[in-house]
């Protein structure tokens, strides 16, 4: 069963697979869109009467993608303390939905006694 769950939600609702997807004419056709333009073209095709499924869930991953990628490379770079009292808002809000790829430096054990 849970095989079953987790194969579903990989199918429906995963990111760009590029071994599987690298081929299909979506790969050619939202090579070269940024994130803005995927999100405009997404919202596109919601919006048309015949829905194109398939082309929904390629941009939606696509996205997700490049939304995966966002803050890994420049987060240990930047002096946060300086950015914060800069422009607080700006931090937050460049910054904090990254934050949901920090890796715990504490282990199991400890969240568990912690708790």
């Amino acid at each position: 069963m849970t095989n079953l769950v987790y194969d579903y939600f990989v199918e429906n609702f995963g990111t760009v697979n590029k071994c599987k997807d690298s081929n299909s004419e979506y790969h050619t056709k939202y090579a070269s869109y940024s994130k803005q333009e995927l999100k405009r073209e997404l919202k596109a095709l919601k919006r048309q009467s015949p829905v194109d499924v398939e082309n929904i869930q390629y941009v939606s991953r696509l996205l997700r993608t490049l939304t995966q990628n966002k803050g890994h490379d420049n987060a240990k770079s930047i002096n946060h303390d300086e950015e914060i009292k800069k422009n607080f808002w700006a931090y937050a809000k460049s910054h904090l939905d990254s934050a949901d790829y920090l890796i715990p430096t504490f282990d199991l054990a400890t969240c568990t006694n912690y708790f």
